[in-house]
């Protein structure tokens, strides 16, 4: 083996050894990124349900502060009587399954208006909206 070849053996055995090396701190840095990765997510879902828990939490605050609201602001400004009708479905007509029915109500001079205070409705809500209508009018008036 001439010298050029014993040179060029070296060079790629030292080569070798550089890319071994990169491999290796490449699978290390690959190991600590999923590591980071997973820690992001737990925090994201930790964030999730902190701030699903404050938006119901404030949801329900200010619905009820904005109905309270409305209320007063109907009944003294209109003269009309402003309520709300909490019952039981225990047939399921409106969920599929027994579960607690609430409809703001409006009445002024024997016309009853049903109300659903939401910041959105969905096309499902607003059918479920109407189920509670339904329900409402074969619960009052069957009274």
């Amino acid at each position: 083996m001439g010298s050029i070849e014993k040179k060029w053996d070296k060079f790629q055995q030292e080569d070798q050894k550089k890319w071994e090396a990169h491999e290796e701190k490449w699978k290390e840095n690959q190991k600590i990124i999923y590591n980071l990765l997973a820690d992001i997510r737990g925090l994201g879902k930790r964030i999730d349900s902190s701030i699903s828990a404050l938006e119901a939490r404030c949801g329900l605050h200010s619905e009820a502060a904005f109905r309270n609201g409305l209320k007063a602001i109907l009944e003294k400004s209109f003269g009309v009587k402003v309520e709300n009708y909490l019952d039981f479905d225990q047939e399921g007509m409106i969920f599929g399954r027994p579960d607690q029915v609430e409809i703001d109500v409006i009445i002024h001079n024997g016309l009853t208006i049903l109300c659903q205070i939401k910041s959105s409705m969905s096309k499902s809500q607003v059918y479920t909206f109407w189920r509670k209508k339904e329900f409402y009018e074969k619960n009052t008036t069957a009274k």
